[in-house]
């Protein structure tokens, strides 16, 4: 074996090694009707993109310490599937997002998009608002939370996605660790979890105690790059569309970052994988094979971190794209926004369980409905509010439920205090089936409960 087959081999190696975590994703159809380079090229078919962003509602809140945050709402008037949020990268705005928003406006989901503090439409603070600053990067999540309670959660949706990019992954996989209970399932495209090396480390020596921009950083500049020099799209019609987007709502521009961002941005990045733990969110993260503006190799190593915790995460590697996955050639963002697509259809509730339910069997025995004056416990499934109501053969009772694809959860349950006799059959069924999960099955009209592989309950459509 020749040194230069050696070094090939070692080469390969690593190559293999450091990409373990992170499969390629596959090619797929077009099946969603996802926007494509040819319907942008048709001017009505672009004015019409742009016209339904301008039907969205607008308006601002008041984020930490009471700087404004922009936002705009898409709320689906009928049969929604779910409601996504959308958490942008740095420079962006929610006017970037348009053909996005189109398209998953078209399959059935309501979107929530706010521009990040420093950016966009919401308030600058710095006195040169071209200026990339934040005063403390948890202000950003803080900023998200309260977008999140006060105009996506009171709408009580099926289920809540987070979709985030860039920036928005480092404030969207923080806002996972602290909150781990408010997202159903979350898609990262190119997240923030490092910058490209020795940018942390060399930031630390050159940061001044007042904001100022990094070597080289300037104001906006729309025509500093050219198509042909950039670094976030192969997608010439996609990139002019930004610029066109940019140059038309001039407010909204941001420049270079400053020394204090990165600064920022470098410690957040410990704090996310120091607490990657904490995630309890289903995810899946997507990694440009051309990326130069974040660091890929964090994402691989934040995909090992999850898979060595067990959590339900996933990593694919999309081939000749750049950092902009949303905005690059069909193939590459057609491919990414299906399997994103189809991460969320999976969590749809199964409105077959959406029903009124008798229990014909528990614990391997029979019911007579005799026993129970001719009214079998019942239990009243709501998979739309996730919620559960009955009667368990002497008291009532109501909680909550959590449907995953083949599971379901009691949780919560609440019993009226009767005192009950004769009733030793289903005396502990609603303790026995709580806060477990119990996986189901459908026969008929039979719909069959099981803990460990075994049947605990057996029930019968009554609706």
């Amino acid at each position: 074996m020749t040194m230069k087959t050696i070094k090939l081999l070692f080469i390969t190696l690593v190559l293999v090694s450091c990409s373990a975590s992170l499969k390629t994703i596959n090619d797929t159809d077009n099946k969603y009707k996802l926007t494509t380079e040819k319907d942008l090229q048709i001017i009505e078919y672009s004015n019409k993109i742009d016209a339904f962003y301008d039907t969205g509602k607008e308006g601002i809140f008041n984020g930490k310490e009471n700087v404004k945050i922009y936002y705009k709402i898409f709320k689906q008037k009928y049969n929604e599937k779910a409601a996504i949020v959308i958490s942008s990268g740095r420079t962006e705005a929610a006017i970037k997002y348009k053909e996005l928003i189109y398209d998953l406006y078209n399959n059935g989901y309501s979107i929530y998009i706010h521009d990040h503090r420093g950016q966009g439409l919401s308030g600058r603070m710095l006195k040169n608002h071209d200026m990339g600053y934040v005063k403390e990067f948890q202000f950003y999540i803080d900023d998200l939370k309260t977008f999140y309670d006060n105009y996506v959660k009171i709408n009580k949706h099926n289920n809540i996605f987070l979709m985030a990019h860039s920036m928005g992954g480092a404030i969207g996989m923080s806002y996972l660790e602290q909150y781990p209970n408010d997202f159903k399932a979350a898609a990262f495209s190119s997240p923030m979890l490092g910058l490209p090396p020795p940018t942390c480390t060399a930031v630390k020596v050159l940061e001044s105690k007042e904001p100022k921009y990094v070597m080289g950083g300037t104001n906006y500049q729309d025509d500093s790059v050219k198509f042909e020099d950039n670094t976030l799209t192969h997608s010439q019609i996609r990139y002019k569309r930004i610029l066109k987007a940019f140059n038309e709502t001039t407010d909204a521009r941001l420049g270079s970052a400053t020394y204090q961002w990165v600064v920022k941005s470098c410690k957040q990045f410990k704090y996310i994988f120091d607490n990657a733990d904490k995630i309890q969110t289903p995810l899946l993260l997507f990694s440009a094979a051309d990326e130069k503006i974040v660091d890929p190799n964090s994402h691989k190593e934040f995909i090992k971190k999850l898979e060595k915790l067990k959590k339900d995460a996933n990593g694919f590697i999309v081939p000749k794209a750049m950092h902009e996955l949303y905005i690059e050639r069909d193939k590459a963002r057609i491919n990414v926004l299906t399997k994103i697509l189809d991460f969320f259809e999976s969590f749809k509730p199964n409105y077959r369980l959406h029903n009124i339910w008798a229990v014909i069997e528990y614990d391997g025995k029979e019911l007579d409905r005799k026993q129970y004056n001719n009214a079998l416990p019942r239990f009243e499934l709501n998979t739309t509010k996730s919620r559960v109501s009955g009667f368990d053969g002497c008291n009532t009772f109501n909680g909550q439920i959590d449907v995953e694809k083949n599971t379901i959860k009691f949780t919560k349950m609440l019993l009226t205090k009767k005192a009950c006799v004769n009733k030793d059959v289903t005396k502990n069924m609603i303790k026995n089936i709580s806060n477990k999960e119990l996986e189901y099955k459908f026969q008929k009209n039979r719909l069959f409960l099981y803990l460990d592989g075994k049947v605990v309950m057996v029930l019968k459509n009554i609706d």
